[in-house]
């Protein structure tokens, strides 16, 4: 878990090499998968904030779903591209306080830089409206791409390379903002939901994008149950 974005490496690192690399940093960086509490109890209203994977089309969209199917309203409010520090500076949320749980997805965007103050300052601000619990959802495994028209559609200049994501430098640099966004949302009282740490991760059709079926699969081990 922690922080990331845009001065990539120029030199191409072995996708099997590094994969080894990541699994072994994920055993070291959690001893858990949820810091705070064993499961995440959801007790009304979900929102639903963050960049792209935050969308009702993307892995927020299998959050969505599956409080939506235990009978909760649930919205998604995502923006493509935004890092840590536009999602706080901009607080494109609408009443806050009307939320019951509120998930932040936030990281991938940030290149690396260090935007723990401005995702602090966003729980604080979250908390201080009446959310009663914020989950910090960490950056989600980069991948080796299955469905290359999907890359070529969302990421033209990497037409035909499937392992487009794990290259120049943009695992190493999302590694960091993991470890750092993660360490400051622990330290601010959120609950900290780090996918990458629960074993094996399905392959993204683009190489970045998780899809709702991995965002439902995650929710259903990972929230509280009803019964």
């Amino acid at each position: 878990m922690v922080p990331s974005h845009r001065q990539w490496c120029t030199k191409p690192m072995n996708p099997s090499v590094l994969a080894l690399l990541i699994g072994a940093g994920a055993a070291l960086l959690l001893s858990r998968p949820l810091f705070g509490q064993s499961c995440i109890r959801l007790e009304g209203p979900v929102y639903i904030y963050g960049d792209s994977q935050a969308s009702r089309h993307g892995f927020g969209g299998g959050l969505r779903a599956v409080a939506e199917a235990r009978g909760l309203r649930a919205v998604n409010n995502s923006h493509a591209g935004w890092s840590t520090s536009r999602l706080w500076r901009e607080r494109d949320i609408s009443n806050p306080g009307s939320y019951d749980t509120v998930f932040v997805i936030t990281g991938a965007n940030d290149g690396g830089r260090n935007y723990g103050n401005d995702l602090a300052a966003l729980i604080r601000w979250l908390r201080s409206n009446g959310v009663r619990q914020v989950v910090y959802v960490a950056p989600l495994p980069l991948t080796r791409a299955t469905d290359l028209s999907r890359v070529a559609a969302a990421f033209p200049r990497h037409a035909g390379n499937p392992d487009w994501a794990l290259q120049d430098g943009r695992p190493e640099a999302q590694a960091v903002s993991h470890r750092l966004l993660s360490s400051v949302a622990e330290r601010e009282g959120a609950i900290v939901m780090d996918v990458g740490a629960l074993g094996r991760y399905p392959l993204a059709p683009d190489g970045i994008h998780a899809t709702p079926e991995t965002g439902r699969e995650y929710a259903e081990r990972l929230f509280c149950s009803t019964e």
